[in-house]
């Protein structure tokens, strides 16, 4: 399968602004890394970062040509390469809104600045910024904002590295996670109340990583509800398994940029109609899906390449 080629000419230039150094990548990790393990042990096959954040700044740091650090007039965005995730979680959200403050009203320019962001209340934080020239890319919203970009919210290493995909599917679909919103009820009911061995769920996460590793790999689709953000780590766990993720919520936050999501997933915001049509969806249909979820995850989404995807998008005026 070729790759689409892009024109280079048009790709965004970035101009990567310096931090204080209590917010810089690297004094973060090093300083706190133990401590962060201890708080934020989750997904449980990851380690060490936090995904999107440092995959974005690791990748333009070494691999995009288009950056700079001295505040060409000619870049087309302010990168603010600061990992939000961490600082929350090791200082909380009125110390990360209060750096946000500090540092915008610092930053004289006028170009949008861009903010990658994993973190499940990144709504809240970016809400302190009174200036709506940013960009926020971020994994979980749970608002509607012009200004909010959907990306993969994605651990490291990637789960797909711990079983091989499974061409057996053993369940029709599963379900895996504790009720931490009302459609996951809802979703549970309607699971339960089919009585079926197709359709797998278990309301924990207690699982082995393997294990569960093992039961998204061995099932057509995977129910992806949205819990405390309007995303989860287990739509691109399914995606990467190969398993077909099925969006649950009140906000579609699915990417909507190079590939249509409709190709690779679904979305409802009704645990009874995902239900229902999971359960009469056709062969032809589940072959579509699945094939293009394969394409999708290893083009568009996988670790590195998200950050392709989304300077590519960023390439567009965001309106």
């Amino acid at each position: 399968m070729h790759k689409k080629s892009i024109d280079t000419m048009s790709l965004p230039k970035f101009n990567i602004l310096p931090v204080p150094s209590n917010l810089r990548p690297r004094f973060c990790f090093q300083k706190n890394r133990f401590s962060l393990r201890k708080k934020f042990n989750y997904p449980k096959y990851a380690y060490d970062h936090f995904g999107p954040e440092e995959i974005f700044y690791q990748w333009i740091q070494a691999n995009y040509p288009f950056k700079t650090n001295n505040y060409d007039v000619n870049s087309d965005y302010d990168y603010i390469p600061v990992f939000w995730t961490k600082i929350i979680l090791m200082y909380g959200m009125d110390f990360a809104k209060s750096c946000l403050q500090e540092y915008c009203a610092e930053c004289s320019s006028s170009k949008p600045k861009l903010l990658i962001i994993q973190h499940d209340c990144a709504d809240e934080l970016l809400s302190c910024i009174k200036d709506e020239n940013f960009i926020g890319a971020v994994c979980s919203r749970t608002t509607r904002s012009r200004r909010l970009v959907d990306i993969p919210l994605l651990a490291s290493p990637s789960i797909d590295s711990l079983v091989l995909k499974s061409e057996h599917k053993q369940y029709l679909s599963n379900f895996i996670g504790r009720i931490t919103h009302p459609i996951r009820q809802e979703l549970y009911d309607q699971i339960t109340s089919a009585k079926s061995d197709l359709h797998l769920i278990r309301m924990n996460n207690s699982l082995d990583p393997k294990l569960y590793a093992k039961v998204l790999s061995s099932s057509i689709f995977t129910f992806c509800p949205r819990g405390y953000g309007g995303s989860s780590f287990r739509f691109w766990e399914a995606l990467a398994l190969g398993s077909i993720p099925v969006l649950i919520g009140d906000l579609d936050t699915r990417p909507k940029y190079s590939i249509n999501p409709d190709s690779y997933s679904m979305y409802y915001d009704s645990a009874k109609d995902a239900f229902d049509n999971v359960c009469r969806m056709s062969e032809l249909d589940i072959t579509k899906l699945r094939k293009n979820g394969s394409f999708a995850w290893e083009k568009y989404f996988k670790s590195e390449q998200f950050a392709r995807t989304l300077i590519t998008h960023l390439s567009y005026p965001i309106s």
